[in-house]
């Protein structure tokens, strides 16, 4: 069964445009989400722990989001939520490495847009395969 996400938040990294040995395009970056909240015996706004999340992305999708965003720039991003499996090296308290596996959060086959409740985008539709 696959779990569907939409995510609001702020590029953490630039997308950079790479291929596999095959000439297939792809992208990933990493996009930061915080909530925020009011407290409301001080009135303050207050922020709770940022969630990371890698998005990658194929294709023309991939090449589109590498020509256009940048980091920092809010963003709301859609599609499959998986788990990345990685290993996590760090000192042990006698001084020897200690490795963890841990997971990383990833969405694929995304659809991502500018968050435009923020700011203002032009759009430019681009002839990569020579129709339009």
């Amino acid at each position: 069964m696959d779990v569907n996400v939409t995510v609001r938040g702020y590029l953490g990294s630039d997308p950079v445009l790479k291929e596999t040995p095959a000439g297939m395009a792809w992208t990933k970056f990493r996009v930061g989400t915080t909530r925020r909240w009011r407290d409301t015996e001080t009135s303050e706004w207050v922020d709770g722990p940022t969630m990371w999340f890698t998005v990658r992305l194929w294709d023309a999708k991939a090449r589109n989001v590498a020509d256009t965003l940048k980091t920092g720039m809010p963003v709301l991003v859609t599609g499959r939520l998986a788990e990345e499996p990685y290993v996590w090296t760090r000192p042990g308290s006698d001084g020897e490495p200690v490795s963890d596996i841990r997971a990383n959060l990833l969405i694929e086959n995304a659809a991502v847009a500018l968050d435009l409740s923020l700011g203002t985008a032009k759009y430019e539709r681009i002839d990569r395969d020579g129709d339009v």
